[in-house]
């Protein structure tokens, strides 16, 4: 059995069951017997619509958070729209 897993961390983490090592950010398949490994964690699987890409027009990020159920001012930037929606995400 695996379980997906992601290494949040800045550093490569080494697999305590394997040896494998897996990179800073990199999600990966981890064994029962690497589930113990420090500095790992379960990776969440998306839920909800995905976000636009960051450099998207204000009016995609808008759209995204209207989407999402965020309220937001008719004058908001780009930048208060994207601060906004990752603010409801993490409420979530």
């Amino acid at each position: 059995m695996t379980t997906p897993m992601t290494n949040p961390g800045p550093r490569p983490v080494v697999l305590q069951g394997t040896g494998r090592v897996v990179g800073a950010g990199e999600r990966t398949d981890v064994a029962e017997e690497d589930l113990d490994t420090p500095g790992l964690r379960p990776v969440r699987p998306p839920t909800g619509p995905r976000p636009p890409a960051g450099n998207a027009r204000t009016d995609q990020w808008a759209a995204h958070a209207a989407s999402i159920g965020v309220e937001l001012p008719d004058d908001a930037t780009r930048d208060q729209i994207k601060a906004a929606v990752a603010a409801h995400t993490e409420e979530s």
